[in-house]
């Protein structure tokens, strides 16, 4: 009997819980009881990794090049340092109109090209390549080459225009080879925050009436050349991959893009097509003097001097071995 009174006295009647507080409800407070295996973001976890399964499932031939993906590769770095092979599948890529199989096709074909292009093109997550550095007024600016592991889903390399130590803006696209080498753009994402309007206003001004957006499209252009890409295509806005109902579940309205693409491709020439792409002339094209009013042409003058002699300096530098260098925080292994 005193064993079992012991035994009592060491077993609650009720499990030891805490009193849910204001606001919060009962089925809340049992959340934080449950197994590490049946949280929410695990079980979101397991059938992300379903679904790419069964992703993968449909895409074969993919599937096989990606599982025989030689070591030190791009490819095999995309995939040892990025993501698996079943959340690859699963995560939307550039456009919202591609298959698993086409999405797999694009990455793969992109990878043996950079294999082939060898630095600045082909490096890996941690690493960047500056290609050329110019002051913009005040200001200290960059031309980089990376790949940022969260735009992963709008390309697989980022032109960025730096402005001292803030990424302004990011183009951020894919190479193939089917037909003639095409860039796909998958994004265009600028920076945000406070101070920003007024930075890109004193920007503006002392790019000759150029905007930062305008001027990292146009520094992106410069470096496709190099790139021996042929065809230029932007993806529509009403087929970003922001579209998928994947990413619209997840992307909360904070993060929705403010950019209209279609208004973007189309003030550079650029035509719709059938396959959710804007094809957009790969070389700038000046406008004629005569449609520009008299007042501006002065000004319109020094802005294609001034690129004009960007693109002398992107192209010394491409001919050039660039240093490939770590970004900050990021130790170089051993």
């Amino acid at each position: 009997m005193a064993q079992m009174e012991t035994l009592i006295s060491l077993s609650p009647a009720t499990p030891d819980r805490p009193v849910p507080g204001p606001g919060r409800t009962d089925r809340a407070d049992h959340r934080a009881w449950l197994h590490p295996v049946f949280t929410e973001r695990s079980v979101r976890g397991w059938l992300r990794l379903v679904y790419g399964a069964c992703m993968l499932a449909s895409a074969p031939r993919e599937a096989l090049a990606l599982s025989q993906a030689a070591r030190g590769t791009a490819l095999w770095r995309h995939l040892s340092g990025y993501a698996p092979m079943a959340t690859l599948a699963s995560q939307p890529f550039v456009s919202a109109k591609w298959s698993c199989a086409m999405r797999l096709r694009r990455i793969i074909e992109h990878c043996a090209i950079v294999d082939r292009l060898g630095p600045p093109f082909d490096i890996s997550g941690s690493q960047f390549a500056e290609v050329i550095a110019f002051q913009l007024g005040d200001s200290r600016c960059r031309l980089t080459l990376d790949t940022p592991g969260w735009l992963a889903c709008d390309g697989l390399l980022s032109a960025s225009l730096w402005v001292e130590f803030d990424r302004m803006f990011s183009i951020t696209f894919c190479l193939s080879d089917r037909d003639e080498r095409t860039a796909y753009v998958g994004g265009i994402q600028g920076r945000r925050g406070s101070g920003v309007l007024d930075q890109n206003r004193a920007l503006t001004k002392a790019a000759h009436g150029m905007r930062p957006k305008d001027l990292a499209f146009e520094l992106f252009r410069m470096l496709l050349p190099r790139l021996g890409v042929a065809r230029l295509k932007g993806v529509a806005d009403g087929f970003r991959y922001q579209k998928t109902r994947r990413a619209m579940l997840a992307i909360s309205a904070d993060d929705q893009v403010q950019l209209d693409y279609d208004e973007m491709w189309e003030s550079r020439g650029g035509s719709p097509g059938e396959d959710g792409f804007y094809l957009v002339p790969v070389q700038r094209q000046p406008r004629d003097p005569c449609d520009i009013p008299a007042r501006k042409r002065s000004i319109y003058a020094r802005r294609y001097d001034f690129l004009n002699r960007l693109n002398e300096a992107v192209d010394a530098a491409l001919e050039t071995n660039l240093a490939i260098k770590l970004h900050a925080g990021i130790k170089k292994k051993p």
